[in-house]
């Protein structure tokens, strides 16, 4: 069994995100307006070329009164922009998004060519509507620059975006925003534990959304693999998992969708195998609304080493971060409406 220790600094960077429904374009963007510093209108020429838009197998259309652009191909895709930041610091990258958006839409957003979060937003809203998300730009990612270099990256085989718009954007007060937003709402860590796994394996499949294992029933083929001795020796069988894949550095590698099965398993054709050894995970519940708990990592792995937990590499190298959604905690709300999401990575 191969771990290698990985300091704090070089850990997979996750950021919490913001997510606004846009049903009314004019009110939603009221208070963006006056905290926006720079703008990219998304299909103009001008703006787009006035921010240095690069791209590959990048195409742009019009769609429900908004130009939007994506990236895609056999070998991915990008399309990325230079925005001002006025050198200021307490920043986020503000997005939006259509929310009737299908198929594969796995992609990675980069600064400066260095990893800063992963999206997949293919069938994630089922909504015709805008969504716009914020994510806070850490510090050390604008620290004394007066711009920035903004990359959508897609995955093998999958598309990045579509976008329908791009700012930088001055942070709100993080208690004010709480207490003006109801859909900002309390996430918390309720439990914190090791939890020591038998040998057994990740089975599933990458670059996949979650739409496209419920209308083509996987998970209910690898439920057939489930038998009573993995039962005894893994007590969170039967869970359905989301999980991402570093290196060292924290750079993006890949996604993948699925479930822990036993080890002896014949792999169904289609499908990919990630042997785990006999070995221990720090998990985390993350408690919230089920439209919140989720991307929470950054949260997890902070409360993780303050605990005193040591994250570290599985035995290919990789950091691995893995959000385990396990019933009932996660299937069925609580009194208030919240449920629970696991979140797990390697520890020593």
């Amino acid at each position: 069994m191969k771990f290698g220790l990985i300091k704090y600094g070089i850990i997979q960077l996750f950021v919490c995100f913001i997510l606004i429904s846009c049903i009314g374009l004019k009110a939603a963007d009221y208070s963006i307006e006056a905290r926006t510093i720079d703008e990219v209108l998304i299909g103009n020429t001008e703006s787009e070329n006035d921010h240095t838009f690069i791209g590959l197998n990048s195409r742009t259309g019009f769609h429900n009164s908004g130009n939007w652009r994506s990236a895609a191909g056999d070998d991915g895709g990008f399309f990325q922009y230079n925005l001002n930041t006025n050198g200021q610091n307490n920043l986020s990258l503000w997005v939006r998004y259509w929310g009737n958006d299908s198929g594969n839409r796995n992609f990675s957003i980069f600064i400066d060519e260095n990893y800063f979060v992963s999206e997949n937003i293919g069938n994630r809203w089922n909504e015709p509507s805008f969504y716009s998300i914020e994510y806070p730009i850490p510090e050390n990612m604008i620290k004394n620059k007066k711009s920035i270099n903004v990359k959508f990256q897609s995955i093998e085989n999958n598309t990045a975006g579509g976008i329908y718009g791009l700012r930088i954007i001055e942070n709100k007060n993080k208690i004010k925003q709480q207490k003006e937003t109801k859909m900002e709402s309390l996430i918390e860590i309720v439990n914190v534990y090791r939890q020591n796994i038998p040998e057994m394996s990740f089975i599933g499949k990458k670059g996949t959304n979650w739409g496209l294992w419920w209308q083509n029933g996987w998970f209910d083929l690898l439920e057939k693999y489930i038998d009573d001795d993995f039962k005894e020796k893994y007590e969170d069988w039967g869970a359905y998992l989301g999980m991402s894949r570093f290196n060292e550095n924290g750079d993006f590698i890949d996604y993948y969708v699925g479930m822990f099965l036993p080890n002896n398993i014949n792999v169904p054709d289609g499908f990919e195998k990630i042997e785990l050894p006999n070995s221990s995970f720090g998990v985390c519940w993350v408690y919230g609304k089920s439209d919140f708990v989720h991307g929470k990592t950054n949260f997890v792995r902070k409360r993780l080493l303050e605990d005193g937990y040591k994250i570290v590499l599985d035995k290919n190298d990789f950091i691995l971060s893995i959000e385990r959604d396990t019933c009932p905690r996660f299937t069925t709300p609580d009194e208030k409406g919240n449920v629970i999401v696991d979140v797990l990575h390697f520890i020593e």
